[in-house]
């Protein structure tokens, strides 16, 4: 029966990998991808030829636009996560296909999983694509290989970001417009990334010192949410080949964002396991 239910599972995945590429908007963004890619090596073109010199190196010049660049895909990847997770299930609701998906022995939350990991495996495609694609042109541009080893572990933390906006974005869509949902996603990661900004800046005690409903609500999405904005700082020391930047509080954010993300999900499959279809 288990073996079964991996089949499902592992059918229900390529089917989200098949549906979501026979959408137009996937050809949209991979253009636009491209794109931002090229303006952005133009940009750096403009950059090393007009600034560098003795003051800044063009190594150095180099690394930083690469580093700026990286920062903005992990922005626009976001940008790609709540556009298509709020998708993701909507789409099967409003094609009134979910009742026929369900009805293979294969639980609620084994779609949900199958959906999810389905759509993550597509943003990140997107990602590296991006990543990758700029690398080349930034290496050739530069006359070197900008991408060292420390982009490996950037793309590990960019994924668990992914990967938690997805999850907003799925979970926002079960009860809200397609539109609003998407809306509701990027406005949450935004307050969601100031509240690790918040925390991670002042001390407790400093806090409490001027206490206030704006200030328990920044320390609740804190404690409560996967740290999204605390994941992408680490990211950005690892880019600047920090060596304190792997320590035993990444460790521990890695585990907050694990229990996080874990617990969301289960509320999110008993939400789904009470609705009718």
């Amino acid at each position: 029966m288990e073996s079964f239910q991996l089949n499902q599972i592992k059918t229900l995945y390529i089917d989200t990998l098949k549906k979501e590429y026979r959408s137009k908007t996937l050809i949209t963004l991979l253009i636009l991808t491209i794109g931002m890619v090229l303006v952005a090596n133009s940009l750096l073109h403009f950059i090393i030829d007009y600034f560098a010199g003795e003051a800044i190196s063009k190594d150095e010049l180099s690394s930083l636009s690469l580093n700026a660049f990286y920062n903005f895909i992990d922005l626009w990847s976001v940008f790609i996560a709540a556009l298509i997770g709020v998708n993701t299930l909507r789409s099967d609701f409003s094609n009134n296909v979910i009742p026929q998906l369900l009805a293979f022995p294969v639980r609620r939350i084994e779609y949900l999983l199958a959906r999810l990991v389905g759509a993550w495996s597509i943003v990140m495609a997107y990602y590296c694509f991006s990543v990758v694609f700029a690398g080349i042109l930034f290496s050739i541009s530069t006359g070197h290989f900008v991408m060292g080893g420390q982009f490996i572990l950037a793309l590990f933390n960019s994924s668990l970001i992914v990967f938690a906006a997805l999850s907003f974005a799925l979970a926002l869509s079960l009860f809200f417009p397609r539109l609003i949902a998407f809306f509701m996603t990027i406005v949450f990661s935004a307050i969601l990334s100031t509240s690790n900004a918040f925390v991670g800046s002042s001390y407790i005690e400093s806090a409490l010192a001027d206490y206030g409903l704006w200030h328990f609500f920044l320390y609740f999405l804190y404690w409560v949410f996967p740290r999204i904005g605390t994941l992408n700082g680490y990211t950005n020391e690892i880019l600047n080949s920090s060596a304190s930047a792997i320590d035993m509080n990444y460790l521990f954010h890695i585990v907050h964002y694990s229990v996080c993300l874990l617990v969301l999900l289960w509320g999110l499959s008993k939400i789904f396991n009470k609705r009718d279809l």
